[in-house]
This record gives C-alpha cells, sequence and structure tokens, in this order.
C-alpha cells in the first residue's frame, strides 16, 4: 500500500508517495471561503435597526407560549443621527458569540470611509476570546505597518486581506 505523507516532514518531500489519481483531485470538493460583507454595509444594518415596541403609553406586548403576541404595541424605531460629522470614528465589530465561540465572517474593510483614512485595526487570529493572538495594523506616514508583538513590519500595500478578520477599526 501507499505510504501516506508524513505530517511533519517537509511538503513535497521523496518520502511521501501520492495517494489517489489526478482524476480524484479535479473530484475533490474545495470549500471556498465565503464573500466578504462590506463594512458600510454593516454600518446600515447597523443604522437602520429594527423597530420595538413602545410601552411608554402602558401597552406592553406580552410575548405568548409559541412566540405570538396577546396584545399589540405601537412600534418606534431608534435612529442615531449626528449633528455634525465627527472628525474620529472608531468601529468594533461583535466577533463572538460568547467566549468560546468566534464570528469569523470576512468583512471587507476600506481604506477611506467618506472623508476618513483608516489609521488603525486590531485582528486577532483564533477561534475564541482566551486563546488566539492580537495583531495591529497601523498607518503612519503614509505607509502601511503590522505591528507583532515585537515585531514591526513595513507592508508594501494596505492589508486589505488580513483585516477582513478584524474587530476594531480607527478611522481619522
Amino acid at each position: 500500500p501507499p505510504k501516506a505523507p508524513s505530517e511533519h516532514g517537509p511538503k513535497g518531500s521523496e518520502e511521501a508517495t501520492k495517494i489517489g489519481s489526478d482524476k480524484d483531485a479535479e473530484e475533490a470538493v474545495v470549500e471556498e471561503e465565503p464573500e466578504p460583507i462590506p463594512l458600510v454595509t454593516l454600518l446600515a444594518r447597523y443604522h437602520d435597526s429594527p423597530s420595538i415596541p413602545d410601552v411608554s403609553n402602558g401597552i406592553h406586548a406580552r410575548v405568548g407560549e409559541h412566540g405570538s403576541y396577546f396584545r399589540s404595541a405601537p412600534l418606534i424605531r431608534e435612529q442615531v443621527t449626528f449633528a455634525n460629522e465627527p472628525d474620529r470614528l472608531l468601529i468594533q465589530l461583535k466577533r463572538f458569540l460568547d467566549p468560546a465561540n468566534k464570528i469569523k465572517t470576512p468583512v471587507a474593510v476600506p481604506e477611506r470611509l467618506d472623508a476618513r483614512q483608516l489609521k488603525a485595526a486590531i485582528v486577532h487570529h483564533g477561534g475564541a476570546t482566551h486563546e488566539g493572538h492580537y495583531v495591529c495594523y497601523a498607518f503612519i506616514e503614509a505607509k502601511w505597518y503590522c505591528l507583532n508583538d515585537n515585531y514591526v513590519t513595513e507592508l508594501a500595500e494596505f492589508p486589505a486581506k488580513a483585516l477582513e478578520q478584524g474587530y476594531v477599526f480607527y478611522y481619522g
């Protein structure tokens, strides 16, 4: 029987033996990454928050045994508006359902949001709050850098792919 490739050996080592045929490889199902959701779409969803029951007039909506309402209350809509658009904007995405479950949906983060430049972002690598590693990407003097513990690396371009898993973004 053919020998399986070693998990610990280098890829493509002579020790590894090909298992299966090229036809098998062509038929293999490759799991594709989901398309990133644009950050502006998430902001629009947040801004268009759902309606909630207006209980200020004493009418209380009670949920029945199977989710039905005994009495209905008029609906009101919560809305956030700014008299003046802020110069700086800090956005935090909810990336964890609870400490053990991370939301890994990729988000397409623009380098510019309206008139603001993305200045910094924090990305968490790992599957839970109690494990993994945090990395910061920063735009300093017209260049992008990756700040990873004691290492600072200058990047050739905007780190769009890396920021898809980000959860804090600072625009200024």
